[in-house]
């Protein structure tokens, strides 16, 4: 009978127990970061949305602000070689390429050619965004070794002029015959002279506009074969 009883309360005790145990566990509240997490879901994705639209227009900003400051230094060149081409249109129109007197040429170019290579020095020692040509030394050094060979003939063909205006005043120590020798001799320098700078204007000219295609890019038409 004890027993019985006994085994009876043990049973009891168990269910008793169990009872408050899982009301126990069903009590137990969650962890702190379930609860954030269950708080900020609602906000988390939005927020996400939010920062990746930022990032978004963030590169797309950066890569129009880069393509612009392309732009805008591509346009400076432009502008810088425009200065320089349009200087050497300036020095074709003083070395008179279409005009068949020699001398009439010469006289042109007396009065022009220093003025002009003056010019081209002007527009070149103003280009900040040329670097890449005149930083080049051999372009660099092409470029005012024909201002300079420029310059000089055009001295020449003045020293020859001032010559040939001497020989025409009166000379009691020069015959007729040696004054027209030496005038003839002076038009012979000048022509060869203006034909020396003409060559040298021409190269330097074709040479200048393939270099102002190249660095801008620019794509020259192709010759036809024949």
């Amino acid at each position: 009978m004890i027993l019985h009883v006994a085994s009876i309360a043990a049973v009891f005790v168990d269910q008793t127990q169990a009872k408050c145990f899982v009301q126990c566990m069903q009590s137990t509240p969650d962890p702190p970061w379930k609860w954030w997490i269950s708080a900020l879901a609602p906000w988390i994705g939005p927020l996400m949305s939010g920062v990746v639209s930022i990032y978004v227009a963030w590169k797309v900003f950066r890569w129009q602000g880069n393509k612009d400051r392309a732009q805008w230094i591509l346009d400076q060149k432009k502008a810088e070689w425009q200065e320089l081409l349009r200087g050497a249109a300036h020095m074709r129109r003083v070395v008179s390429l279409g005009l068949e007197n020699s001398e009439t040429r010469a006289q042109q170019i007396r009065e022009g050619l220093k003025p002009a290579v003056l010019e081209l020095e002007v527009s070149a020692a103003n280009c900040v965004f040329l670097s890449d040509f005149f930083g080049d030394e051999v372009k660099s050094k092409r470029f005012y070794s024909f201002l300079r060979d420029a310059d000089l003939n055009a001295e020449g063909i003045d020293a020859s002029f001032i010559r040939t205006q001497h020989l025409k005043d009166p000379h009691p120590d020069l015959t007729d015959q040696q004054r027209e020798r030496g005038m003839a001799m002076n038009i012979m320098e000048r022509s060869d002279l203006v034909d020396t700078i003409v060559k040298e204007f021409m190269a330097f000219n074709d040479w200048l506009r393939r270099e102002a295609t190249e660095d801008l890019g620019v794509d020259q038409p192709e010759k036809s074969a024949g």
